[in-house]
Order: C-alpha cells, then sequence, then structure tokens
C-alpha cells in the first residue's frame, strides 16, 4: 500500500512539476519583456544639445559615415522661451544635420511662442506643435511632408507661410486655430481655410484639397467659390 502510495505521489508530482516550471518561465519571460519595453520608451532620444538657453533632444536617424542625420523628438522639459533649431549638431565627434521635427516633439508647450526652424528641415511629424503659444511661423523652403494635426489646437496662430515644397500633408494640419487669419496652402495642396469665412474661395493651379481643411469654425455650410 505505501508503494501504491508512492507510485500516485511520483506520478503527481511527475505531472505537476513540469507544469510549475512552465509557469514560472512564462512569468520570468512577462518580467522580462517588461523591463526591456521599459527601457525601449524610456529611450525617446540619443542625445541633447543646448541652443539659446534650452536643451533640444534629438534621435539619430541615420549613421552612415556619408550621410549622419537626426530628428528633434520630444525631451524631458518644457519650452519657456523662444527655440532655435540648428542646421546641424554635432554628438560624440560627430556631426549630424538636422533632418526632422518628430511626432509631439514639442506638443503642449502653450509658452513656447516663437521657433525658428532651419533648411534642411524636410518633415514635420504629428502633432509636433500641437497646442504651443507660437503666433508666428515660417516654414523652411526644404519642407516636403507636414504630419496630420501637426500645428492643431494653437489658439494664438495668426500667420504661417506655405512654402511651394510641400508635396504631403496630413489631415487636420491646422484644426482649432481660431486666430488663423489666411488661407493656407501652395501650388499644388491646399491645407486650410480661414476657419470663420463664409466664402471659401479656392486659388487657381489647386490640385489637391487635404482632408480636413474645410474645417470652417463657426460657418456649418460655407459657399465655395473658385
Amino acid at each position: 500500500m505505501k508503494c501504491l502510495h508512492r507510485f500516485y505521489l511520483l506520478n503527481i508530482y511527475g505531472i505537476i512539476t513540469p507544469i510549475i516550471l512552465s509557469i514560472m518561465k512564462k512569468a520570468l519571460l512577462l518580467i522580462l519583456l517588461g523591463f526591456i519595453s521599459c527601457e525601449i520608451f524610456a529611450a525617446d532620444y540619443d542625445f541633447y544639445v543646448k541652443s539659446n538657453y534650452v536643451n533640444i533632444y534629438y534621435k539619430i536617424t541615420c549613421s552612415d559615415i556619408s550621410n549622419r542625420t537626426v530628428e528633434v523628438v520630444r525631451g524631458d522639459e518644457s519650452y519657456p522661451r523662444p527655440v532655435v533649431i540648428p542646421s546641424s549638431v554635432s554628438y560624440s565627434g560627430k556631426k549630424y544635420t538636422v533632418t526632422g521635427i518628430g511626432d509631439y516633439a514639442f506638443s503642449s508647450n502653450p509658452d513656447l511662442t516663437s521657433i525658428s526652424i532651419p533648411n534642411t528641415i524636410t518633415y514635420i511629424g504629428e502633432y509636433a506643435f500641437n497646442d504651443t503659444g507660437i503666433t508666428n511661423l515660417e516654414l523652411p523652403e526644404s519642407l516636403i511632408t507636414i504630419g496630420r494635426y501637426a500645428f492643431t489646437n494653437n489658439q494664438h496662430l495668426e500667420t504661417i507661410n506655405f512654402p511651394n515644397s510641400i508635396s504631403k500633408v496630413g489631415e487636420n494640419p491646422f484644426y482649432k486655430c481660431p486666430s488663423l487669419t489666411h488661407s493656407v496652402y501652395n501650388n499644388t495642396i491646399y491645407a486650410a481655410f480661414c476657419q470663420d469665412n463664409e466664402t471659401v474661395i479656392i486659388p487657381d493651379g489647386i490640385s489637391t484639397i487635404t482632408r480636413g481643411a474645410l474645417y470652417i469654425g463657426k460657418t456649418e455650410t460655407p459657399e465655395i467659390t473658385s
């Protein structure tokens, strides 16, 4: 009887032990993945460089010896003063060209009233300048792409130039910009209308109207003419 009892116990242990070990392995794997994920999400930038008394954060986008580039990304601090983005920065003895402004880079910075963008920037990411205090914005002739909602919710934005170099614009780039006093467009893309106009005039030569461009602040049925 004792031998039979031991036999049953051995069988139970033989079944349960692998199950317990499997559960422990899965739990350990989840813990390790959690740590790895934390490390991934924590490393939002590779380095920062002080410019005009503020730190600007960068992420390396290409480290090729013949084409070192970085983009401006969201950092660990707000911007209570004007920001001047340089055309190039140096890090660890290497020089990088600043070619982009990443998603959310300057988002939720209501004290940021002025920013200078160099003529090396080719793209501006999604929500990059959402909810800032910028009043006037000069976009460089090097700019090609603007992400969706890039300048949304800028209550004080009054003027913005729109260079002909821009060929791709995401939806609603100027959504909720009530102070914008003129339509924004170039030769091929119509990006936004003045938000409180009752009559919208589309200039000759416009071939593309971006999604959300017809958003009008107080007018439900604007008259559209060309």
